[in-house]
């Protein structure tokens, strides 16, 4: 068995056995990974401080050819995020983020890109950024990733530029904006999005990833931005993100 490395960032747990953990990581060179951390639920387990969630570590782990379940041999932590911890609000946006990413990716298929947007949002939040705007930022850039970034320039059924002076529609099955003439044509669910959304949207799709700190969400608009990347979160990956409802709390 192989001993890898990689840099990675704790999404959960579960118990697997009497004393071991089984630990799932989104890596930077690996993407989605499970390892088995034995003894790990011992009061005096050398894992007990790495293993929390959302603790961005170093892994050396005994790689398995052809299975999923890798042996963990060393975790040490670059940052834990504590400060994630002194909030409900900051503890659930950051469990968001790590759900999604995990929903989001396939077993063991590298997205560099992605493991790199987790830490800068996880480090803005717990900066103290604006949790909606953050995790907006994280879902949008997400989507892109997956390739399911939303048409906002023109209309997706006539192919003509949208009024710029009122609300346009979106179409999470179409995929992006549709106009009010096309719109009777269309299925699904159909969202009234304004032109200050899609700024702000193709804003921060467009931002390089270390100054997305500068890029702020006006109130009125957080509802309905809200509202239009879930829908087009579940459209896509085809199944709910069971902490979204826990950022209400």
């Amino acid at each position: 068995m192989p001993l890898q490395n990689t840099q990675a960032i704790v999404i959960g747990s579960l118990n697997l056995g009497e004393t071991d953990r089984l630990i799932t990581f989104y890596t930077q060179k690996f993407g989605k990974l499970k390892a088995v951390a034995r003894g790990s639920r011992r009061l005096k387990s050398r894992w007990v401080r790495s293993a929390q969630p959302l603790t961005h570590c170093m892994i050396f782990f005994y790689e398995k050819q052809n299975k999923q379940l890798h042996r963990l041999k060393q975790c040490d932590i670059i940052n834990a995020y504590s400060g994630l911890l002194d909030e409900l609000s900051t503890l659930t946006a950051g469990l968001y983020v790590a759900e999604l990413a995990v929903k989001a990716s396939a077993e063991e298929e590298p997205a560099e890109e992605l493991f790199y947007l987790i830490l800068q949002i996880l480090k803005l939040i717990q900066q103290g950024k604006d949790t909606d705007t953050c995790l907006r930022i994280f879902e949008i850039r997400t989507l892109s990733l997956l390739g399911y970034q939303p048409q906002m320039s023109h209309c997706l059924r006539c192919r003509k530029p949208i009024d710029k002076k009122n609300k346009v529609i979106f179409s999470p099955v179409e995929g992006g904006v549709i106009c009010k003439t096309c719109r009777k044509h269309v299925k699904g669910r159909q969202l009234a999005v304004s032109i200050g959304s899609l700024s702000f949207l193709q804003t921060a799709l467009r931002l390089n990833l270390g100054k997305i700190d500068r890029l702020g969400l006006a109130k009125t608009l957080k509802p309905e931005l809200k509202e239009m990347l879930h829908s087009c979160l579940i459209y896509h990956l085809e199944r709910e993100i069971n902490s979204f409802y826990f950022l209400e709390i």
